[in-house]
């Protein structure tokens, strides 16, 4: 009987082993495909990583090769500009009608104005500051109205050129560059 004991002992034993022995083994191969799967999730994310490493390599070129344009276009711009047959842009007859509607209006008001200084350099000043003024104005707008952010605008000496060309006839003597604070910022 005792014998039989041992030996069913040992039988529950061997059995337990085998028993331990499976659930070891189960255990590692979920650590494995654990494992396995946080290996193919950081191969995924690699891949991401990599791809978007290209996109901005590539967006930074484009970006590069825009900017090199740019840096060209002003130079082709000036030249184009340059020819006589080609008109004002849009934008910049906007300027000129602004100037030729306002500045006689404001001419007449200021020459008519019987409350104005009587004495004549008194009034051309007077003229002087408010056609400083405008000039500002326009030229704010004609900042706002440029394409290429922080860089004067090309067109603006042709629209000065017009300019003095339309009020040559009002003023005494030509000025070649008639209002130096339009063009100091």
């Amino acid at each position: 009987l005792k014998a039989k004991r041992r030996e069913q002992a040992e039988e529950r034993k061997a059995h337990m082993l085998v028993e331990k022995e499976k659930k070891g083994q189960l255990k590692m191969e979920r650590e494995l495909k654990r494992q396995k799967k946080e290996e193919d999730k950081l191969q995924r994310k690699n891949e991401e990583l990599k791809r978007e490493q290209a996109r901005l390599s590539k967006e930074h070129d484009k970006r590069m090769k825009e900017w090199q344009q740019a840096q060209k276009e002003p130079d082709r711009q000036n030249r184009r500009l340059s020819s006589p047959s080609n008109p004002l842009p849009d934008q910049h007859h906007i300027l000129l009608d602004m100037y030729n509607t306002f500045m006689p209006a404001f001419s007449s008001i200021i020459n008519n104005q019987s409350s104005c200084p009587s004495s004549p350099s008194n009034k051309e000043t007077f003229s002087g500051k408010l056609e400083q003024a405008m000039f500002g104005q326009i030229g704010q707008l004609s900042r706002t109205l440029t394409d290429v952010p922080g860089k004067p605008a090309t067109m603006l000496p042709h629209v000065l050129q017009s300019m003095n060309a339309s009020t040559s006839d009002s003023h005494e003597e030509e000025q070649p560059q008639a209002f130096p604070g339009f063009w100091s910022s």
